[in-house]
């Protein structure tokens, strides 16, 4: 049985606050989940709960979640509110969900107003965020990668579904619209980031040209004056612009259940979201799920999940600009393709018939609430069999004399602190130095510098080196943003002759991460090729991320040269200076690794009982 306790805000139009209760809706269905929340202060004293949210019968569930005292224990916790709060939980693990909406986490939206640096050099829990833009975000700012975990957010289908022509019809003369319009919906706080002014500015010239068409808008008056927002855009129209649009828009600011939210949806034709930043987007999906098209802007979060040949993206310009003092990358979507767009989709039937019959069954299948709940349970409650204590204390205690005969090779012996001189030698990326410590990367980066030592020249299949400074090899990732790294699929690449390396890559394979596509086998055949083809390779490989690839080399564990480091401390020995101006790491304690070949470290789990990594798996191929 899982034990998992949900903080966050209840009863309240606010995204993170829908996120947690459609959660908690879902994981109540489970019989495998015991449940429990704790209501957290809302982030403004001018927001107010509501309690037309949700059906009675779904608030009569979310109100019969108990509620979890502060000094009562539980196996997770999961925290949705603002500023995300990093301070420690009455849990084995904390999840704080947050994300980057604008490329960058400042301090002020860290409780406490510490830097993910400070945080993550004594980690204590992990991220869930929503996008892989969110998630650069994160690492842009000094948050550890393998300390990320993206899951997307999800669609109540039940409630957001098309409805029939019929059914649309009266939705629309109940609501005062005309039957025969073409609406373009567009739903969101109407602050800066969503792109509302140039939505305006291209529906009137839209309008210029077919009268017929309208615009809803859905703002939140009281919680963010979008109302106030939209008289501001429409004083800027010049009087031709102002004309075109007078009567043709239509605005909603008051609080909406998500029965009633979903018909707006359901009487809208197109949906339009030129956004500027965003961290996922989810009224974009929700509209797919109702069957229809979106107008969005490319290059961001939405780029994972819209469904490509029921949208239309606009191209865009990334600008890294300054709010204040505070950094920020925002999409500067191209107005001219949107106003074509726009004008496309007015013609366009077969796109809206597409979209509606395509989009709901794409959601469904993808992002239901129920499939993402399994996702994210997945991530917090791995699915890895668990060590039993009579193994791990072999585990722990097992240094066989075969291990010490060869990784004496490495220059390693089983009790030395293996990152002293190596780690504090290195010229390290400011963002890497708190997970150069702490981490799995405190053994892999100093026994991949002794394999690089006994080779002439070789390939880094993923970037991690350069990280640490070694910038002189050729790397191979098609993900990673460091200059210099050929962006090629790794699988592709011809290894014969060449020597390679690879460090805590071989796992991300396949599984979907860092935006590619997920793909079982992948990291597995990738495995193969390697060990195979190459003159001489060194690959890590830490456990408890791809099961896949783990049962592979659990199965191949007889046949193959491998050792692994598995960590028996959190912190122990000596202390180690690691001065740095914007970390102020000062003085960190090193985890005590101990080496073993028992294959009981195949069965290892990530980040339990320690943060990162506990075992890693190294394999060698000699010349």
């Amino acid at each position: 049985m899982k034990s998992l306790c949900v903080e966050g805000w209840l009863s309240l139009p606010h995204s993170f606050s829908v996120i947690h209760q459609f959660l908690c809706l879902e994981l109540a269905k489970r019989q495998d989940v015991t449940l429990s929340q704790r209501p957290v202060p809302l982030a403004f004293p001018h927001w107010k709960e509501v309690d037309n949210l949700f059906t009675p019968k779904q608030n009569a569930i979310l109100k019969a979640i108990p509620q979890q005292p502060l000094k009562q224990a539980c196996e997770v916790t999961l925290r949705i509110g603002f500023p995300f709060d990093f301070s420690t939980a009455n849990s084995e693990r904390l999840w704080v969900f947050g994300n980057a909406t604008a490329g960058f986490i400042h301090p002020q939206q860290l409780k406490g107003s510490r830097t993910l640096g400070e945080i993550f050099a004594t980690p204590n829990s992990r991220i869930w965020t929503p996008s892989e833009w969110s998630k650069q975000g994160y690492v842009r700012c000094g948050a550890p990668a393998e300390w990320i975990d993206v899951v997307p957010l999800g669609v109540d289908v039940d409630i957001f579904h098309p409805v029939n022509a019929d059914q649309k019809a009266a939705l629309r003369q109940q609501m005062g619209l005309p039957e025969k319009a073409l609406i373009f919906l567009a739903i969101g706080a109407m602050t800066a980031n969503k792109g509302i002014d140039k939505l305006v500015q291209s529906f009137a010239r839209v309008a210029t040209q077919h009268p017929h068409v309208r615009l809803l808008l859905k703002g939140l008056s009281a919680m963010y004056g979008s109302d106030r927002s939209l008289q501001g855009i429409l004083k800027n129209l010049s009087a031709k612009e102002q004309q075109a649009v007078e009567g043709r828009i239509h605005y909603i600011g008051g609080e909406k259940s998500f029965a009633d939210l979903a018909q707006l949806y359901q009487v809208a034709d197109l949906y339009l979201s030129p956004y500027k930043a965003e961290g996922f987007n989810m009224p974009v999906l929700e509209a797919i799920a109702c069957g229809l098209p979106v107008i969005c802007t490319a290059g961001g979060p939405t780029d994972e999940f819209i469904l490509a040949e029921t949208a239309l993206t606009i191209p865009s310009v990334q600008k890294h600009e300054w709010m204040g003092n505070d950094p920020v990358l925002n999409l500067y979507a191209d107005p001219q393709v949107l106003t074509q767009h726009m004008l496309r989709s007015v013609e366009d039937y077969p796109l809206r018939q597409l979209a509606l019959t395509k989009g709901p069954d794409y959601v469904a299948k993808q992002y239901s609430w129920a499939r993402i709940v399994e996702r994210l349970l997945d991530v917090m409650f791995p699915n890895t069999s668990e060590v039993s204590p009579q193994t791990m204390h072999t585990i722990e205690r097992s240094t066989p004399a075969q291990s010490e005969k060869e990784l004496s090779r490495f220059g390693v012996h089983p009790h030395e602190m293996l990152m002293t001189d190596a780690l504090r030698n290195l010229s390290m990326s400011k963002d890497r130095l708190p997970q150069g410590v702490s981490s799995e990367r405190g053994v892999e980066i100093p026994l991949a510098m002794r394999w690089c030592l006994s080779v002439e020249n070789f390939i880094e299949v993923g970037a991690v080196l350069p990280y640490f400074g070694m910038t002189t090899h050729t790397v191979i990732d098609w993900a990673d943003p460091f200059p210099g790294c050929q962006r090629v699929d790794a699988e592709t690449l011809d290894y014969r002759g060449k020597n390679v390396l690879s460090i805590s890559t071989l796992e991300h394979v396949g599984l979907g991460d860092y935006g590619l596509q997920a793909e079982s086998g992948k990291a597995v055949r990738l495995f193969e090729r390697i060990l195979h083809d190459a003159n001489a390779c060194f690959l890590s490989v830490p456990m408890g991320v791809n099961q896949e690839l783990q049962h592979h080399l659990f199965k191949r564990h007889k046949q193959i040269n491998w050792f692994a480091f598995v960590r028996q401390s959190l912190g122990e020995g000596p202390f180690v200076q690691f001065p740095h101006p914007r970390f102020r790491v000062g003085q960190d304690q090193l985890p005590r690794w101990g080496i073993s070949q028992d294959p009981g470290v195949f069965q290892m789990a990530y980040g339990r009982p320690f943060p990162y990594a506990n075992a890693v798996v190294f394999i060698w191929k000699d010349v």
